[in-house]
């Protein structure tokens, strides 16, 4: 029995290890949570005004139907927000490319700099002839594909 615990331990933390991804920037080692927060909210009036306060995006990864987004941003006092707005029109590539930014709110004074990951569902962006949509995510350098 003692056995049968550890081969099921060793088993999924080798599977979490593989799915995990190394920041070419800064080294963070990420891990998928396996799950999504918040899916994605499709919508110009969001993707043009929603919440827009500052932050630096280190890293960001696809697993899944869930998009992982880790960010920086100064604050530590307060609590904060953060969602993912889409724009609703794709573009005229093959495969068709959506723009999507990370809305955020911090309504607090700190400035210690601080690293928060979240997760979101990418499902709304699917797009119903194609299997693959890129998505271009503001503040980030790599175009990420969205396979489905």
């Amino acid at each position: 029995m003692k056995m049968l615990k550890i081969r099921t331990a060793v088993l999924i933390l080798s599977t979490l290890v593989w799915a995990c991804e190394q920041s070419e920037d800064d080294g963070l080692i990420i891990c998928p949570t396996g799950t999504c927060e918040e899916e994605v909210q499709v919508s110009d009036d969001l993707y043009e005004n929603g919440p827009d306060d500052e932050l630096m995006i280190s890293n960001a990864f696809i697993f899944d139907d869930c998009l992982d987004v880790t960010f920086r941003y100064g604050g530590g006092c307060g609590e904060v927000e953060a969602h993912l707005f889409a724009s609703t029109g794709e573009g005229d590539s093959l495969p068709p490319t959506r723009s999507i930014r990370v809305g955020f709110k911090d309504d607090d004074d700190c400035e210690a700099l601080l690293v928060y990951t979240k997760t979101f569902d990418l499902t709304p962006l699917r797009s119903g002839s194609h299997s693959t949509v890129l998505l271009q995510l503001e503040g980030y350098d790599e175009v990420l594909e969205y396979n489905y």
